[in-house]
């Protein structure tokens, strides 16, 4: 029996690992497997690629440049080849971006019943067509750290002819859609295929923690161009998330208190809590960027009778008072004890009402004596009138 149940198992196995898909690689090499210039002529591309396992291959192209793109070969059948791909725009192409990506994907092979999982390698190629007249492009890149919001600005002209001066605002715009501030700043020419950059620096100290959005506007040609991104921007500081906490009232109790960082680095962290002259202090915790955490204070109720409380809270992150709040706390019976109760409630009462019972019978059985007698004691008098 132990046999048979041994190959049971391995046969469930076998066929377990066979229907499990068999993942192939498959990548793909050249010198420019990410290319992205402006469209002067026609274009080729030399690229190779190596499979795992299979020994099928394909090429496609996607986006809108595939309808562009010639491949000297579309099927492979062997683990490893090479090919080329030319890109033709044709003459006069319309200005704009040209997107594709040219990619080689396995062809998955089934067989016994198993089956395999498909993969692909790409190469990216973005082209421009120029544009008659100058014309910028707007690329935005914000960041903060410590105190300062800063905005990395990138105009690129994909025009045929230079472009004036232009002058570019950034407004800094608050999480309630309210401007807050705005700096102008002007470029110099920019000539054909060239770009250049600006960058634009904000203090946020008295900003409150939030996120912000950066949006950049100018004119060109008469018209209007523009660009808008968000941007994080914090404060040295701990946000207390809770502030209502309930404990029971047997020996030392853990309050967990959430803490929430709202600074770009990891700090380190933790709480004090003062309830009737009673003061507990967390160890310290670290709290990743912009992240949450929770300190644990652990509160000795044995001279802290049942009811409600008001506390206080003081944060300290990396060593400096971040926040003063006032909390409630909760000490009450566990819900044990309160069921223990209840149930010896319960059972006094059913012992009194026993012991009343008892009583009553008792006292109805004394008085049924005492009648009993008293009559005896009547008929004995009348009995003794007679003579």
């Amino acid at each position: 029996m132990k046999n048979l149940t041994l190959s049971s198992l391995i046969i469930f196995i076998i066929l377990a690992l066979s229907l499990v898909p068999s993942v192939n690689a498959i990548g793909i090499m050249g010198s420019t497997l990410t290319y992205e210039d402006a469209y002067v002529e026609p274009i080729s591309f030399d690229y190779a690629f190596r499979a795992s396992t299979t020994p099928t291959a394909s090429v496609n192209v996607n986006g809108n440049l595939a309808p562009y793109v010639t491949l000297s070969e579309k099927i492979f059948t062997s683990t490893s080849d090479s090919f080329t791909a030319e890109i033709d725009l044709g003459e006069n192409p319309e200005a704009g971006t040209y997107n594709g990506q040219i990619c080689v994907s396995e062809v998955p092979v089934e067989s016994d019943g198993s089956f395999s999982v498909s993969t692909a390698s790409c190469a990216h190629i973005r082209v421009y067509v120029l544009y008659d007249n100058s014309y910028s492009i707007i690329h935005q890149l914000n960041s903060w750290s410590g105190d300062i919001a800063k905005s990395v600005v990138t105009i690129t002209n994909y025009g045929k002819q230079d472009t004036s001066e232009l002058d570019l605002e950034v407004t800094l715009i608050s999480p309630e859609e309210e401007t807050i501030t705005s700096s102008t700043q002007s470029t110099e020419t920019i000539v054909s295929r060239a770009a250049q950059e600006l960058i634009f620096e904000f203090d946020t100290t008295d900003f409150e923690a939030g996120v912000y959005t950066m949006l950049v506007e100018t004119t060109e040609n008469g018209e209007e161009l523009s660009s808008e991104k968000t941007v994080r921007i914090g404060k040295s500081q701990l946000i207390l998330t809770e502030t209502s906490f309930a404990i029971d009232n047997i020996g030392i109790q853990k309050i967990t208190i959430p803490l929430e960082s709202q600074w770009f680095e990891s700090v380190q962290a933790y709480v004090e809590l003062e309830i009737e002259n009673i003061i507990s202090t967390s160890s310290v915790i670290t709290i990743n960027e912009w992240g949450t955490a929770s300190a644990d204070i652990f509160l000795d109720t044995a001279s802290l009778p049942l009811g409600k409380y008001s506390a206080l809270t003081t944060g300290y992150l990396n060593g400096e008072r971040t926040f003063v709040e006032e909390v409630t706390i909760t000490i009450s019976e566990p819900e044990i004890i309160k069921e223990v109760s209840k149930t010896q409630g319960r059972n006094l009462g059913l012992k009194s009402i026993a012991i009343i019972s008892i009583l009553v019978v008792i006292l109805l059985a004394v008085a049924a004596v005492y009648n009993q007698k008293n009559k005896k004691t009547s008929k004995n008098y009348e009995d003794n009138e007679d003579f």
